[in-house]
């Protein structure tokens, strides 16, 4: 850099009386290498990076080169035909297991290989490298559910079909992505400690995310409704199934029902609101009674058959 002199041992007094400010590596990396790291020729950058890897036992320790490090462009990503460098929060963590599947085939998200080994990471990491266990991210992998989910029941004739067979894994979520929505819903319940607050919690039971069944459960082994993704604030308890089954999608398995002081944030409802309860009543009371208007009355009346 234009900027720096070098200088022999002696002539250090003399530069200092001058009030030419002397730098340490330290601060010669934060100063003049890493800001405008991509404008660099590819020698430079190679250096850099070479530098920061062998000397980051002692770089971790300073608080200006971390900080620099966060607002530094210096990471390319997985994407080969990508020229552009990235911050390191703009990227995921590849030995997080979770965002590795709900962001599988998008390597425009993920680090270069060269920055897959555990140095690299560690270094990644203290720079702000994403993972599964912050509130955004778990948000992000919801919505990402959402959306793989929407695409697949929209490509079905009519997924919201009544009479359906519950049965035919034509007309619900796969199961691989059923799964895959439950490992989003286990890994927020297993940092739930520090995820949780009445604003996450609002914006996350919006989201369509949830593993759950429409129509009759699953049941003592049996099979029942088929699989779809839910938001918490439109889906019912499995004990409240027989209030609205037909009316709201089912949380069937325990593990994905949040801890109940969380509820009122989520909007899941036990028992379920009015309205949902009406709906249900409205599908089945008057469908069983066109049912029994229907019925030969020489078998019984519409009292006794009721």
């Amino acid at each position: 850099d234009a900027r720096c002199l070098s200088c022999s041992s002696n002539a250090h007094l003399f530069l200092q009386a001058l009030g030419v400010e002397q730098l340490n590596d330290h601060e010669i990396l934060v100063k003049f290498a890493l800001p405008g790291f991509g404008n660099k020729t590819a020698q430079e950058q190679e250096d850099i990076l070479t530098y920061l890897y062998a000397n980051w036992k002692d770089l971790q320790l300073n608080s200006a080169v971390v900080e620099t490090l966060k607002e530094t462009n210096f990471v390319a990503n997985a994407n080969e035909f990508c020229k552009e460098f990235f911050k390191p929060e703009e990227l995921l963590d590849p030995s997080d297991a979770l965002l590795t599947s709900v962001f599988s085939g998008e390597r425009n998200k993920f680090p270069a290989e060269r920055f897959m080994s555990d140095g690299w990471l560690v270094i990644l990491r203290k720079a702000g490298l994403r993972t599964s266990t912050e509130a955004d991210m778990i948000v992000q992998c919801a919505r990402k559910i959402e959306t793989m989910g929407h695409d697949i029941m929209s490509s079905l004739e009519d997924a919201d079909d009544f009479e359906a067979d519950f049965t035919d894994s034509k007309n619900e979520i796969p199961f691989e992505i059923w799964s895959l929505a439950e490992s989003v819903v286990n890994v927020l319940f297993a940092n739930f400690a520090t995820l949780y607050d009445s604003a996450f919690c609002e914006k996350i039971g919006k989201i369509a995310f949830v593993p759950a069944e429409k129509g009759f459960p699953s049941i003592g082994g049996k099979r029942g409704g088929r699989r779809v993704l839910a938001s918490y604030n439109e889906a019912i308890l499995l004990k409240d199934w027989p209030l609205a089954w037909s009316s709201a999608p089912i949380l069937t398995k325990q593990t994905i029902v949040p801890p109940e002081y969380s509820w009122g944030a989520f909007r899941l409802r036990s028992p379920p609101a009015f309205s949902t309860v009406f709906r249900h009543l409205q599908v089945n009371v008057i469908k069983n009674l066109v049912m029994l208007k229907l019925y030969p009355l020489t078998f019984c009346n519409e009292t006794d058959c009721w």
